[in-house]
């Protein structure tokens, strides 16, 4: 909230700017009020501030990548790769798109494609790419002995970013597979809160008898010890 906050203020003289011609300044900040919104859950003021960006500056290539953002929230993944695919047809050195398309694949079980839009995404940021390391951590998190990679490669993700939400799911699901139920909701929380939509984690807390709402209420969950 605080972030989301300080970007708010930010905006309110970056009209200025624009007025001076450098409105790209403008842009930058109100792709990262979109981050900060949507992270503090102000799901409705981020998508007002998606609509005035797309508005404003209809080509550019941000305006599909927050309009994929968005979707990603709100866990609708095929629309989702609908805009991050407009995003890279404008701009295909667009990290975080490839990452979004490499999701979408995922969920339909193109795990080849999905890991190409991955490894992409780590050529063009020098393997800075939290999302890309968390996506190819999901990977391998379904094969077959692969949870070793998964392990490493969702810590890795974490160096970089320690609440990526896919990230925190990964390890979540590799504390369900040694039975350790508060180490898998601990991680599921922490998903959660930056994906409260997440179809999976929503799937397995009502086969519980639970919801997301009833888990991201919860402050008794504590840090489980390493996994190994």
């Amino acid at each position: 909230r605080a972030a989301a906050l300080t970007y708010q203020g930010a905006l309110d003289s970056a009209r200025e700017y624009r007025l001076r011609g450098f409105d790209e300044v403008e842009r930058m900040l109100r792709d990262n009020y979109v981050t900060a919104l949507l992270r503090s859950g102000e799901a409705v003021q981020a998508e007002r501030q998606v609509e005035y960006f797309a508005g404003a500056w209809p080509e550019e290539w941000r305006a599909p990548l927050l309009m994929g953002r968005l979707e990603v929230y709100r866990y609708d993944l095929p629309a989702a790769r609908r805009q991050f695919e407009v995003a890279v047809q404008r701009n295909p050195t667009a990290a975080e798109a490839h990452v979004g398309i490499g999701r979408a694949l995922m969920a339909r079980n193109s795990f080849e494609e999905a890991e190409r839009r991955f490894r992409r995404a780590l050529r063009l940021t020098e393997d800075r790419s939290a999302g890309a390391w968390s996506g190819l951590a999901m990977l391998a998190l379904s094969e077959r002995a692969g949870e070793g990679r998964a392990r490493r490669f969702a810590l890795r993700a974490l160096e970089i970013d320690p609440r990526d939400a896919l990230a925190h799911h990964v390890v979540g699901g590799l504390y369900r597979r040694r039975n350790d139920v508060d180490g898998m909701l601990y991680h599921y929380r922490i998903s959660l809160q930056r994906e409260p939509n997440s179809l999976p984690i929503n799937r397995m807390l009502r086969r519980g008898k639970s919801s997301a709402a009833e888990l991201l209420a919860r402050e008794d969950l504590s840090p489980p010890a390493p996994l190994q």
